[in-house]
């Protein structure tokens, strides 16, 4: 089946429905899937064809339901991703006050060698 064929159909009727009668050769199968797109024959005088569009609405909702779990996952994994991002932005800044905190060390035990050094002169 030439499903880009029965595409370039549709977007010419502005619709998604063509007929076996006006379309015999661009449908070998009676139902047929090709990834999210799902092709029926369907004859309204014929009411055993009728089968085939409640099938192709079964396939469409569970295909329906498929992919909003696989956006839901998705989600939740994106989710996670901003958790951790977050965790690790909230330990960056620990790491900023720990070289705040030991510039400030640093500086204040340079200052108390200066002045036990200062001390120490005085002394002798």
């Amino acid at each position: 089946m030439k499903l880009n064929k029965l595409e370039k159909t549709d977007r010419h009727r502005s619709g998604s429905l063509s007929s076996p009668r006006t379309q015999p050769r661009l449908v070998n199968n009676l139902f047929g899937r090709y990834g999210h797109d799902l092709v029926i024959v369907w004859d309204a005088d014929d009411v055993a064809s009728d089968l085939y569009v409640q099938v192709a609405c079964s396939v469409a909702r569970a295909l329906a339901i498929r992919q909003n779990q696989e956006k839901s996952e998705t989600t939740e994994s994106v989710q996670e991703i901003e958790r951790a991002t977050r965790a690790i932005e909230k330990q960056l800044q620990h790491l900023d006050e720990f070289k705040k905190w030991g510039e400030t060390v640093k500086c204040s035990g340079e200052k108390i060698a200066d002045r036990a050094e200062r001390m120490k002169k005085s002394c002798s």
